[in-house]
């Protein structure tokens, strides 16, 4: 939860922040006004923080238990042994140059 709200919008942010602080320092025509970075980090923090952990909150506390629409077995089937037939044809020497060979 923490993660969704809090440290992706954090990391994208500050590095597009640091981004146009080059920006402004330099003067570039392209850097965007201080007062809209500003705006931007309320928007964050008063409208998307806030809605991403009631969603949360609401999605966990009203979804309830779920019903799978399939029944697993308890009991685990054996994985059956690896047929290591094909194996060897990637791992010969002449395998990887006609493979070459042929794409090329």
């Amino acid at each position: 939860m923490m993660l969704s709200a809090l440290l992706l919008p954090t990391l994208v942010c500050g590095t597009t922040f640091i981004i146009n602080f080059i920006a402004i320092y330099y003067h570039a025509s392209r850097a965007i006004a201080f007062t809209i970075m500003l705006a931007v980090i309320c928007i964050c923090t008063f409208v998307i923080l806030p809605l991403t952990l009631a969603g949360t909150v609401l999605g966990r506390n009203l979804a309830g238990q779920p019903s799978y629409p399939c029944h697993v077995n308890a009991v685990p089937r054996p994985i059956p042994e690896k047929n290591n037939v094909y194996e060897a044809t990637y791992h010969s020497p002449w395998w990887h140059p006609s493979l070459w060979s042929y794409l090329y």
